[in-house]
Parts: structure tokens; C-alpha cells; sequence
């Protein structure tokens, strides 16, 4: 006689499941405090009895423990991980350090490309590390162009800033730079900053369309 097997539900995984398991062991351990103020008088104990009573009719089935639900979170978390996949495999992204690094394949002016990149909730790319530069220079080798970068001369020729000012360290001074040989050059005529398909930099009018790429 075959003994019937139990089907045991793999563990669920992902940043998806992560975030919701910790958000119901802080709701938790936050109900447990309350709980160990709230119920401190043995003079009250049947009004504590019918509160404890409440608080587990609201915490007794999770939203994060609901096999339902589960189910549904690692379908999407596994969704995101092929397409991600995907977009990998086509040069559209590159993951460096805690950034997404992505492109549309469209080449517009610098204005256009803050703005598509500020639509999705992104900024554009602004490398702050080689190892981030390097990620950028993949994408623009994979499409053959060049691209804007969030960097922007300030009112001082020559010295150049973060367009996104939680980048801003100490003024207008950038943590990384990688100029070409003899640049930037423009002296206040090109306020804008491009990379090449080799990696470095040039200061740039930002009227030109270029490869619009953001970074999450």
C-alpha cells in the first residue's frame, strides 16, 4: 500500500517575501510592547483578556503568511527575475553597487532625457565610482552611442556639479571624474557632460541628442 506524501510548499524567497515577513515580525513585537503596557493591572484582567482577544483576531493570519498571497508575490519576484534576465542579455541594463542602470534605445537633448528619466523615477546616469563608469560604457559599447550624464557646470566656468543635489559633496566638487585628455573645454559654452564609447568624458552643449539612459 502506497503511503500517501504530504506536498510541503517550497519556502518562499525574494526581497518581495523578505520585506513582508519583517514588516509582520516588527507589527509583532510592537503589539507585544503595547501589549505589556496596556495590560499591566490584574484589576483589569477581563478588559485585558477581550483586548488580547482582539489583537489576535488581527494578527492571527498575516497577509504575508497567506499561501495565496505567497503565491502570488514569488510569481511576481520570479517574473522580475527573468525580465530582468532578459534586459541583461539585450544591453539594456547593468546592475553596479545598490543602481539599475537602464536605457530606452532613444536619443533625444539633455532636457529630454531628465525628464523621461524623472517620469519613471529615475535620474540620469551619474557615475560616482569606476565601477560604475564601467557599467555605463557597457551599455553605450552595446549601442554604439554616446550619452548625457547628470553632471551640469555651475555659474563658475570649469567647475562642474551633480544634477541630482543629494549627490552634491562639499559645493560643486564631483567624487569621480574621468575627462578626456585636455577637457573639459567648453568654458562656459558647453554646460553639459557626455561619455563617450571609451569611457571618458567632454563637456558638451545640451542641445545634442544622445543616449538616454537612467539610473534606480
Amino acid at each position: 500500500m502506497n503511503e500517501k506524501k504530504n506536498k510541503t510548499r517550497p519556502k518562499p524567497s525574494g526581497p518581495f517575501y523578505f520585506l513582508l515577513a519583517n514588516l509582520v515580525q516588527y507589527n509583532e513585537v510592537n503589539m507585544e510592547e503595547g501589549e505589556a503596557a496596556q495590560f499591566s493591572s490584574s484589576a483589569h484582567k477581563e478588559d485585558d483578556d477581550r483586548k488580547r482577544k482582539q489583537r489576535d483576531e488581527l494578527i492571527r493570519i498575516p497577509a504575508s503568511l497567506d499561501p495565496e498571497v505567497l503565491s502570488q508575490l514569488e510569481n511576481i519576484n520570479n517574473r522580475i527575475t527573468k525580465l530582468e534576465g532578459v534586459l541583461l542579455l539585450q544591453g539594456k541594463i547593468q546592475q553596479v553597487n545598490n543602481k539599475i542602470l537602464a536605457t530606452n534605445g532613444k536619443e533625444v537633448d539633455f532636457e529630454a532625457s531628465k525628464t523621461t528619466c524623472k517620469d519613471v523615477h529615475g535620474s540620469i546616469a551619474t557615475p560616482m565610482y569606476e565601477e560604475e563608469n564601467n557599467a555605463l560604457l557597457t551599455i553605450l559599447k552595446e549601442f554604439n552611442r554616446y550619452a548625457y550624464l547628470g553632471i551640469l557646470e555651475g555659474p563658475a566656468t570649469g567647475e562642474f556639479h551633480y544634477l541630482d543635489e543629494y549627490h552634491y559633496n562639499d559645493g560643486n566638487h564631483l567624487n569621480y571624474t574621468h575627462w578626456r585628455k585636455n577637457e573639459p573645454s567648453g568654458k562656459g559654452k558647453e554646460n553639459c557632460v557626455e561619455m563617450y564609447t571609451d569611457g571618458t568624458w567632454n563637456d558638451k552643449a545640451c542641445n545634442q541628442k544622445r543616449l538616454t539612459v537612467c539610473e534606480f
